[in-house]
């Protein structure tokens, strides 16, 4: 019997150590999972460094700078202050969160969230150096570099620009919706019939006053 329960608590514990966290479901987030989605996010930004260079004809510097400050300007948007998820399937309970706050499950220092940490820090230093270190573009990288780097603090999780753009959302789609939805012409008639019948009353009243002194004689 002892063996039988060392054989049970053994395939027990097997079961247990065998077990495997869920998948990410949020198809917002999931695509960051796909093998080789690291060296695309590299070849984009390496891609349009040659862009930027080819089109504007100006230094490699400057167009590191122009890459950094693009990248800036996308993921702080996309990753930092746009919320919710553009699928109909999570029934909305991503709507409060950001795509850095549902990257992962909500998971901090993670590696993917280590490598979009990192991106910005080389974009900056590539920036800064081409360019010499010369102002302003020393002090634009900077800048960039500072705003999303901070921004992907794990003790800023649901603290930074989450809390900014709710109280600028006023029309969001988790919010509950204004009590005055209908359209001004609505209230217009509305108003106007409340007008028409308080004149009817008004004159109601004064045609029985007038009728009360012939009653009485």
């Amino acid at each position: 019997m002892v063996d039988g329960l060392s054989f049970s608590s053994g395939r027990m514990g097997k079961m247990y150590v065998s077990a495997v966290p869920p998948p990410d479901l949020n198809k917002n987030t999931e695509w960051f999972m796909y093998p080789g989605v690291w060296t695309t996010y590299i070849l984009i930004l390496f891609f349009s460094w040659i862009m930027v260079l080819s089109v504007f004809g100006c230094t490699p510097g400057m167009a590191w700078t122009i890459v950094n400050l693009g990248h800036f300007v996308v993921t702080y948007h996309f990753f930092h202050w746009k919320k919710g998820t553009p699928f109909a399937e999570d029934q909305g309970i991503y709507n409060r969160l950001t795509w850095w706050e549902q990257i992962d499950n909500g998971k901090q220092l993670t590696r993917n969230r280590k490598f979009l940490t990192v991106v910005p820090l080389v974009l900056f230093l590539i920036a800064s150096h081409t360019t010499d270190y010369q102002h302003p573009m020393l002090f634009l990288n900077t800048l960039a570099v500072f705003i999303l780097v901070v921004a992907k603090f794990p003790n800023m999780h649901k603290t930074i620009a989450g809390e900014v753009s709710a109280a600028g959302d006023a029309g969001s789609r988790d919010d509950p919706p204004s009590p005055n939805t209908e359209p001004w012409y609505i209230h217009l008639h509305s108003l106007l019939n409340d007008e028409n019948d308080g004149n009817e009353e008004d004159l109601t009243c004064l045609s029985g006053s007038d009728s009360a002194p012939s009653s009485l004689l």
